[in-house]
């Protein structure tokens, strides 16, 4: 006997997920490789997250304000906390899971294609998952994969820009001219990554 073939739509999208996937690990590859060539001795994610909502993290702070990697992302988005890490990754790969299956009439209008499945997952990972996302979102999961507790999108000095579309170290004036955006295509994304 055999197994009926999936339908075209969900095999696109399965591949175009499992793409991804490897295309993100060979980005955090690359980012890791160009850290070591530099001489730095740890790496942390640069990840953005939300806001931290406790006074020891300020976004006034002048150090927040810096790109110790020069990889284009200030501190105040960088991901230091395992548990954060980890709850990002929980919630953007359960997230990215369930649109992906769900019918088209059903999916967010936003998620036209692999890209925008991308960036909805990532934006949506970043924000609070409190009972008004579950009901926006239509979202239903088995257990709650933790929160993230740095900080919270939109609520950064970047505002809603959480892609950065220009190449480049990151700057202070970036913040205010244009670097950021809301979205970002895949010729943006690259043009922006920074090189060896």
């Amino acid at each position: 006997m055999t197994r009926p073939a999936k339908p075209r739509p969900q095999r696109l999208i399965l591949w175009c997920i499992v793409a991804l996937a490897v295309a993100l690990i060979l980005l955090r590859l690359f980012v890791f490789v160009h850290h070591v060539r530099s001489g730095h001795r740890r790496y942390v994610a640069a990840v953005p997250l939300t806001m931290r909502t406790s006074a020891a993290h300020r976004f006034g702070d002048a150090a927040e304000w810096t790109d110790s990697y020069g990889d284009g992302t200030p501190e105040f988005l960088r991901l230091r906390d395992p548990a954060d890490q980890a709850a990002f990754r929980r919630w953007f790969t359960l997230i990215a899971d369930y649109q992906a299956i769900r019918p088209k009439s059903e999916a967010p209008p936003e998620i036209t294609d692999c890209a925008s499945l991308l960036r909805y997952a990532y934006r949506e990972a970043l924000k609070r998952h409190d009972g008004a996302w579950f009901r926006d979102t239509g979202m239903e999961v088995a257990a709650l994969p933790g929160e993230i507790r740095a900080w919270r999108y939109p609520e950064t000095p970047l505002g809603a820009g959480l892609f950065r579309v220009e190449p480049g170290p990151f700057e202070p004036g970036d913040a205010t001219d244009g670097t950021f955006a809301q979205f970002a295509d895949a010729k943006r994304w690259w043009s922006a990554m920074p090189t060896l």
